[in-house]
């Protein structure tokens, strides 16, 4: 992953970087490895993303519509999945 994106896909910075994942590995462990359920972060891009989740889906729709629509169709099914 960090081959494909060397720096923070928000932001740009190459350092600290981290692998956020979009949907929870506890919620969705078969995605855990799935590209459309990653991004790149730095750390404060990654504390971004845990702390503020209205910014964090309008950020992930702005620039990076097909990775939205993943999470929210995959969200969709797995709430149906649940008892």
């Amino acid at each position: 992953m960090r081959k494909k994106h060397p720096c923070c896909e928000v932001c740009g910075c190459d350092c600290e970087l981290h692998v956020h994942h979009l949907i929870s590995r506890c919620l969705y462990p078969q995605g855990a490895l799935n590209v459309n359920n990653l991004l790149v972060l730095c750390q404060e891009c990654h504390k971004k993303f845990h702390n503020n989740g209205i910014w964090a889906s309008e950020w992930l729709m702005n620039h990076k519509s097909e990775q939205f629509n993943w999470v929210t169709e995959t969200n969709k099914i797995i709430k149906n999945e649940q008892p």
